[in-house]
């Protein structure tokens, strides 16, 4: 057995030695690379790669299947339907916008209900009043802005409506996004207002702004409505510049240079005047276009034009509708709000101050949340938007590099945006429904008007607690006096003590009740406020009179309301008040009217200033 298995050892070693003498022997290589550093990384420079930035990457789709014929084919195509729609959609267009009423969302901690993490979202937005999540772009600066150029560009409304214009716009952002394709993307390039409008138009559907962009130019061409001090403080050399390569490449003139404005800005002036903005905001802040002038348009455009996008010239005009919609939604959302119903304050401005900035963004965090929760591809409808989060969603494609990137990070894929989508009306409504009832469940809220609902009103407050009954100078004796020149107050207040008005001037402010008030403190009396508002004398009068004692009643001598609500003049005078005495039913009036019927005092037509109750000096209440 022993032989037997040296004999197998044996067998077993020959083959090996066999299979190693097979083995073939590495090549004999003679060639060196002889190519320097410093050629190597000039011909790397002048690669036309080394213009595709890093943080540019190529969709996992396979982008070069296809060849260019028949990338080229597949684009025509669906640009012939997409004109096609656009021609035959008549004026009623409409957003996919929801049109809803204010809603108080509750607040709910962390740790009190049970959360799962939903993309990018690590707590329900419902868990904070701030924001979850850290956006790449800041849309609250980017909204003001963006609002300031569609303001400006509505001033060419008309012009730029028309078609040769349209045509001749859309060549010079062609123009202009070559310009950008072929520098670095550090080389500042300035677009003129009427570029940028376009650009708009553009960005505002990111499926189509990319897809043109690699067929275009190989590369997204990023984009920001925000510039820093540095690019601001180069951005006329910047203008300087891009004129130059503009018409070095393609031997037309950019537009004028003028570092001073010539056009007209009282109109885009005067409609700012419809927001609001915080006392320490800047509405000429830094912003990348240049608007100091404006290229001027032939009456004739070019018998080789040809549009090379994928949107057509109707989406630049009805996009320029946008703005008129979204201010409409805004106020009138506000006008039915039942905080202004039941005060009657109708507003006028859309508040685009830090608050409310805050809001809108927030809004958009649950949007950005509901849209990870449910993606369109489980079967759920798209969850449509409202006009406030809409204007936040189109800050945050101002930057489409980094919206991608957001979007990819927060809810996993890349939320594409359709402006005026084509929907039936019924299937609008039913996706509409569908999208307010998935909020109202996912959030809680509640709207502004159940919750204010559930609140009695305070308009009818009593003048005084019904519970106190006592009549406290009921019996005093008030002699009527004649006031000597604007000193209605120190008149009553010695017509209330028996002493002279004398007395008293010099020792009170006539706009300070508290002094009125320690004045009277010596005499055994004071003071006290009652709940009012600017309603005429006529809405208090008998319930005064049922307290019978003794009021000091104060109204405005004008019955015109834009007058008391004016503001101060250059001396700080407002309008004029008066101040009388009310006893029972009777009232004392120190302007020559003396004691007279309080319900034929000429008071009953004016609007309440202040009403104060006299009361004994020792009283828990009082000023």
């Amino acid at each position: 057995m022993k032989r037997f298995f040296e004999n197998v050892k044996k067998k077993i070693d020959s083959k090996y030695v066999a299979l190693v003498k097979k083995k073939p022997s590495q090549p004999n290589v003679t060639w060196k690379h002889i190519w320097p550093l410093d050629e190597t990384q000039s011909a790397l420079s002048k690669s036309v790669f080394a213009e595709i930035p890093n943080e540019i990457t190529i969709p996992s789709t396979k982008l070069y299947s296809k060849s260019f014929k028949e990338v080229y084919m597949d684009w025509i195509y669906l640009k012939s339907l997409r004109n096609a729609q656009v021609q035959t959609r008549d004026r009623s267009y409409a957003t996919s916008c929801m049109a809803i009423e204010l809603a108080i969302y509750p607040i709910r901690p962390n740790g009190q209900r049970h959360f799962e993490i939903v993309g990018g979202f690590q707590q329900h937005p419902n868990s904070s009043e701030s924001t979850t999540i850290e956006q790449s772009v800041d849309i609250g600066k980017t909204a003001r802005q963006l609002i300031f150029l569609l303001e400006k560009a509505s001033e060419f409304q008309p012009e730029w409506q028309q078609s040769v214009t349209l045509k001749q716009m859309i060549t010079r952002y062609y123009r202009f996004m070559q310009l950008k394709a072929s520098h670095p993307s550090h080389i500042l390039l300035i677009p003129t207002l009427d570029i940028e409008l376009v650009w708009q138009t553009h960005l505002l559907r990111p499926e189509m702004y990319q897809a043109d962009c690699l067929r275009l130019f190989r590369r997204i061409i990023d984009h920001s409505l925000l510039f820093s001090d540095v690019q601001n403080f180069s951005k006329e050399q910047a203008f300087k510049d891009t004129c130059h390569l503009y018409e070095q490449r393609f031997g037309e003139q950019y537009c004028l240079f003028s570092s001073a404005s010539v056009h007209n800005t009282t109109p885009y002036r005067r409609k700012l005047r419809q927001y609001l903005f915080d006392s320490f905001s800047d509405t000429e802040a830094n912003y990348p276009y240049w608007d100091n002038t404006h290229f001027k348009f032939s009456p004739e455009s070019s018998k080789s034009y040809e549009n090379p996008f994928s949107f057509a010239e109707g989406d630049i005009i009805i996009d320029s509708q946008w703005l008129d919609l979204f201010k409409k939604f805004m106020l009138d959302v506000l006008k039915k709000a039942p905080v202004y119903s039941t005060f009657g304050t109708v507003p006028e401005e859309i508040d685009l101050r830090c608050r409310a900035i805050n809001l809108l963004t927030k809004s958009y965090e649950r949007f950005l949340y509901m849209a990870a929760k449910y993606p369109p591809e489980n079967g759920n409808g798209f969850i449509l938007p409202t006009y406030a989060i809409d204007i936040m969603w189109h800050s945050h494609m101002q930057e489409p590099l980094k919206y991608v990137a957001d979007c990819n990070r927060f809810i996993g894929y890349v939320l594409y945006h359709s402006p005026w989508p084509m929907m039936e009306d019924d299937k609008m409504k039913t996706a509409r429904n569908q999208s307010n009832n998935i909020w109202k469940d996912e959030f809680e809220i509640h709207s502004l008007s159940q919750v204010m609902a559930k609140f009695k009103s305070d308009r009818d407050t009593p003048v005084w607690p019904a519970k106190e009954e006592e009549h406290y100078f009921r019996d005093l004796v008030v002699a009527p006096l004649d006031q000597r020149g604007p000193t209605c107050v120190s008149t009553c207040l010695a017509m209330l003590t028996g002493k002279r008005p004398e007395d008293f001037q010099g020792k009170i402010n006539t706009q300070d009740p508290v002094s009125w008030s320690a004045a009277l403190q010596p005499y055994g009396m004071k003071l006290a406020y009652c709940p009012h508002d600017a309603r005429k004398f006529k809405f208090y009068i008998e319930e005064l009179i049922a307290l019978d004692d003794l009021f000091g009643l104060s109204f405005y001598t004008t019955t015109d309301p834009n007058q008391i609500l004016n503001d101060p003049d250059s001396t700080g005078f407002v309008t004029q008040s008066h101040f009388i005495l009310l006893h029972r039913d009777k009232i004392y009036d120190s302007a020559g009217y003396g004691c007279i019927p309080a319900r034929e005092h000429r008071c009953l037509e004016y609007h309440t200033k202040r009403i104060f109750r006299v009361l004994p000096a020792t009283h828990a209440r009082g000023l």
